[in-house]
């Protein structure tokens, strides 16, 4: 791709990268490769992306994906030269593999009990009292 150092990073990205912790690069890499290695995490997850009563755990950790689609968008060229251009030439080191991907799952029944909806009922209900004293939609604390 040979992009100039320079041309990889706005000032403005630079400076949201200090101030924030972080960049955001969009299209930093093709979306094929960002499809294989989504294909490769669900497989991993052992859950069907289609089928959410396949998604029985909150939360899957996954680490140190290496295979191609996770090498090749880690150290594509328009991230080469953002690092280059955030931290200098040659002073950072290609990464070979990823770390940790928590993939969090959907939790209907957790946010349905927070937002005071009972899900045991075949109809959702209200929840009209904490502990015996009635709810105020103005106090907004949980029970």
């Amino acid at each position: 791709m040979g992009l100039e150092p320079a041309r990889a990073l706005s000032a403005t990205t630079i400076h949201s990268f200090i101030t924030d912790g972080f960049a955001r690069i969009d299209d930093a890499f093709p979306r094929e490769t960002a499809e294989e290695a989504r294909a490769i995490l669900w497989r991993d997850t052992g859950c069907d992306p289609h089928d959410r009563s396949t998604w029985t755990r909150p939360v899957v950790r996954l680490g140190q994906y290496g295979q191609a689609p996770f090498r090749e968008a880690a150290n594509a060229p328009l991230l080469h030269a953002a690092f280059d251009q955030l931290v200098g030439e040659g002073r950072w080191l290609p990464p070979g593999t990823l770390g940790t991907f928590p993939s969090a799952f959907p939790r209907p029944r957790i946010r349905a009990m927070r937002a005071g909806i009972s899900t045991s009922a075949s109809a959702p209900r209200i929840r009209t009292s904490c502990n015996g004293a009635p709810i105020s939609s103005a106090a907004g604390a949980p029970c």
